[in-house]
């Protein structure tokens, strides 16, 4: 990441901590053999890229703005922080699921 971000620093750290808290939480729940979790953040001039990735058998529901939704109590807070995120600093998020994959990739230019 560059020195001085272009964004505040705690917006990330909120989205960081919600989209990791997340993937960590679907992954415990698999079994020990099944488990992986890949995280990257970058810079490539003038872009920030975001990926993680998961291990999860149990099938996601999507809303309409293509993220997973749940109905259990409690949660819920962290896809809320990612799309506060997207609107306030115009990122593009793929989220989908394969092969017991779940996979994030959010991008956004620099400010």
């Amino acid at each position: 990441l560059p020195p001085q971000l272009s964004m505040e620093e705690k917006d990330l750290a909120i989205l960081l901590s919600n989209v990791l808290e997340n993937a960590i939480i679907a992954n415990m729940r698999q079994s020990a053999d099944r488990r992986g979790l890949n995280v990257s953040l970058q810079y490539n001039q003038p872009q920030y890229i975001l990926s993680v990735e998961n291990r999860c058998d149990t099938p996601l529901v999507f809303g309409e703005d293509v993220l997973p939704i749940t109905e259990e109590k409690g949660h819920g807070l962290g896809m809320a922080s990612l799309r506060d995120f997207c609107r306030k600093y115009g990122a593009e998020t793929d989220f989908r699921q394969q092969d017991g994959w779940v996979r994030v990739l959010m991008y956004w230019a620099d400010m």
